[in-house]
Parts: C-alpha cells; sequence; structure tokens
C-alpha cells in the first residue's frame, strides 16, 4: 500500500519530468531519476524527510526537495497518507 498519494497535476508534473529527462539524458538517466523521487516521496511519507512550512499563511502546506525538484505537499493525518500538491522544476 502506498503511504502517499499523487494529486492529477503531481502525476502529470512526474509525466513531464520523465520525458523531458528521457530527451535530455537518456532513459537509463531517467529510471535513476524515478527511483530518486520515489525513494524521496517515501522519506516525505515516513516523515524523515527534510521539509519545512510553505508559508505563514499555509503552515499545512509543507516543501521538500529532491535533486532539482521542489515538492508541495499536506499531511493528511487522519489517513495516514500525503498528498504530493505540486512540483515545480528548478534551473
Amino acid at each position: 500500500m502506498l503511504l502517499y498519494e499523487l494529486t492529477a497535476p503531481a502525476q502529470e508534473d512526474l509525466k513531464e519530468i520523465a520525458r523531458y529527462t528521457v530527451t535530455e539524458w537518456g532513459e537509463k538517466q531517467s529510471l535513476h531519476y524515478a527511483e530518486s523521487l520515489e525513494k524521496r516521496f517515501c522519506e516525505i511519507a515516513a516523515r524523515t524527510a527534510y521539509s519545512r512550512s510553505f508559508s505563514k499563511r499555509y503552515p499545512q502546506v509543507l516543501v521538500s526537495r529532491c535533486k532539482n525538484i521542489i515538492t508541495y505537499f499536506t499531511s493528511i493525518k487522519k489517513l495516514n497518507h500525503l498528498a504530493l500538491l505540486q512540483f515545480c522544476m528548478r534551473e
């Protein structure tokens, strides 16, 4: 059972990241990158990843970084899972 849930926009972001990585650096690098992201998502779900609050206005939204990807997420404690909200590519 997954400890986290991706929103539909997050799923689309991941697909676009995979396509871009394959185009720029090849399939092997894309798979390596996907494994790194999966590991980070599991760390976020287990609450072992470094994260910080997004803002004072939205303290329930947390931010964590993995390589060049910024992940915005929130914890839904009753359901014991995370909703990964959005990814942003860092230049």
